[in-house]
């Protein structure tokens, strides 16, 4: 925890976090521990992004797209 609220405020904090529990759960204790930072704070829900990139009904097959 000491190491996150040591990172300056001038630097931005990415925070990659998916779709279940714990991640979400673990979402919420960084936010609150970020919450008096004046940090600009983006998030890349990596469970959302894995939809978008594979919309398609296409599987991975012994090295060729099926």
């Amino acid at each position: 925890m000491s190491r996150l609220v040591s990172i300056p405020e001038n630097i931005p904090i990415i925070i990659w976090v998916s779709e279940n529990a714990n991640e979400q759960t673990g979402l919420l204790f960084t936010m609150s521990l970020l919450r008096e930072r004046k940090n600009n704070i983006f998030f890349i829900n990596t469970g959302q992004l894995y939809k978008e990139i594979f919309k398609s009904k296409s599987i991975w097959r012994q090295g060729i797209w099926a």
